[in-house]
C-alpha cells in the first residue's frame, strides 16, 4: 500500500427517549395469605415520570441558558419528539424556590440584563446549592415582591445593602464583595 487517505465525520447518534419499566411482583404466602410486593428503586415514585438525565438537561437549559419553560419544551420536542408540558418544567424550578425560601441564609442581587432593546432586570436568590432565578422589567420592590422570596423570607437575606432590600422583614447582612468594590 502506497499510501492511505483519511477522513473523518463528528456527530452525534440520533436523539430518541429510552423507556425503562420496572415491574415489582406481587405475591401472596400460600400459609399466611400476606400480600407482599417487591420494591421499586428509590428514585422510580410514579407510574410514569420522566428520568434524570432528561430533567437535569431542561434544568441546564433553563438556568444556564436563561430559555422560558415554552421553549425548553419546544426544544425537547424537537429533539426527542417528546412534549413535555411546562408545568411539568415549572415543578423544578417551584421545588429550588420553596427550597431557597426555606434556607436560613440567602443571597439577594439583580443584575440588568438587555431583552427586546430595553433594560430589564435578572434577579437572583442563591444559597451555596440552588439558584432561583427570575426576570423583571424593574429592579425594585414590584420586582422583589413578584418573586415572591423576601416578602415570606424569615432567614438572613445577604445583600448589597440597596435601600429596597430593607422593607423586608427579615434579618440583613452586607455582602463584603460589594463593599470592597465601592471604592
Amino acid at each position: 500500500m502506497a499510501a492511505v487517505e483519511k477522513r473523518q465525520i463528528f456527530d452525534i447518534p440520533p436523539l430518541s427517549i429510552e423507556v425503562t419499566e420496572y415491574q415489582a411482583e406481587i405475591k401472596t404466602c400460600a400459609h399466611c395469605h400476606t400480600t407482599n410486593k417487591a420494591a421499586f428503586p428509590n428514585a422510580v415514585t410514579q407510574p410514569v415520570q420522566y428520568g434524570s438525565r432528561i430533567k437535569a438537561q431542561a434544568l441546564y437549559l433553563m438556568n444556564q441558558h436563561l430559555l422560558p419553560c415554552e421553549r425548553t419544551a419546544e426544544i425537547l420536542l424537537d429533539f426527542y419528539d417528546q412534549k413535555i408540558s411546562t408545568g411539568t418544567l415549572q415543578a423544578p424550578v417551584e421545588n429550588i424556590k420553596r427550597q431557597v425560601l426555606a434556607a436560613d441564609v440567602v443571597n439577594f442581587d439583580e443584575t440588568g440584563i438587555r431583552v427586546e432593546k430595553k433594560t430589564h432586570w435578572l434577579h437572583s436568590a442563591s444559597t451555596p446549592r440552588l439558584t432561583y432565578y427570575m426576570f423583571h422589567q424593574t429592579r425594585g420592590s414590584a420586582a422583589m415582591n413578584a418573586a415572591k422570596i423576601l416578602p415570606q423570607f424569615k432567614g438572613i437575606a445577604v445583600h448589597d445593602h440597596w435601600k429596597p432590600y430593607l422593607n423586608y422583614h427579615c434579618r440583613h447582612a452586607l455582602c463584603n464583595a460589594h463593599h470592597r468594590n465601592w471604592h
